[in-house]
């Protein structure tokens, strides 16, 4: 089997996101967790490149929320990337 195939995947090289796509992406991985309201982003630079992203949502799911904030958000778990924080709203 050629180093490209082992386990079963054809390698492929990872592109980055523009971020017009982001909201759908946040969409995708949050969204049967969380109802995203909004959400704002900010370049940390790097290659690949890398984002913080703050926002405020709606929990739909509390248990996959405790899933996404254990097991991380996206491809970069395995090198610490992908942390998921969150924390009530402060109300008046």
């Amino acid at each position: 089997m050629a180093p490209a195939e082992e386990g079963g995947k054809p390698r492929t090289k990872k592109v980055a996101l523009p971020e017009e796509e982001f909201e759908a992406w946040l969409d995708l991985k949050l969204g049967e967790a969380l109802q995203v309201t909004s959400a704002q982003w900010k370049r940390l630079g790097g290659r690949p490149a890398r984002h913080h992203f703050t926002g405020e949502a709606v929990v739909r799911d509390s248990e996959v929320l405790q899933d996404l904030a254990l097991n991380g958000v996206g491809g970069g778990t395995a090198t610490g990337a992908g942390l998921l924080l969150t924390s009530p709203l402060d109300t008046p």
